[in-house]
């Protein structure tokens, strides 16, 4: 069985690679999908909206290449993509201190 590998481009490439059509998956907690998208940039928009409705997204990643992008470079690319003063999604770290200090 051959195993695949998963590779990170930088945010330059994945800029470039915006409106390219293709299935782009947005991964939650252990595993779990929490959506699809038909391009990178619909993707990382809705990452932004699941995650501010209160879903904690891991990673969005796309077959056939093999592309992940985790959660640190989703952030740098939604910076760029609305630029300065645009709210960004939360982190996941902070997401569950505020969880904990609730509980």
């Amino acid at each position: 069985m051959e195993s695949t590998r998963w590779s990170r481009r930088t945010d330059m490439q994945l800029l470039s690679i915006l409106h390219e059509t293709g299935v782009w998956v947005i991964g939650g907690q252990r595993g779990r999908t929490i959506g699809y998208a038909a391009s990178l940039k619909h993707a990382i928009e809705r990452a932004h909206a699941f995650a501010a409705s209160g879903a904690v997204v891991i990673a969005i990643y796309r077959e056939p290449n093999c592309i992940t992008i985790y959660q640190g470079q989703l952030h740098r690319l939604q910076k760029l993509m609305a630029g300065p003063g645009a709210p960004i999604l939360p982190e996941v770290d902070k997401m569950l201190d505020d969880e904990v200090i609730a509980a």
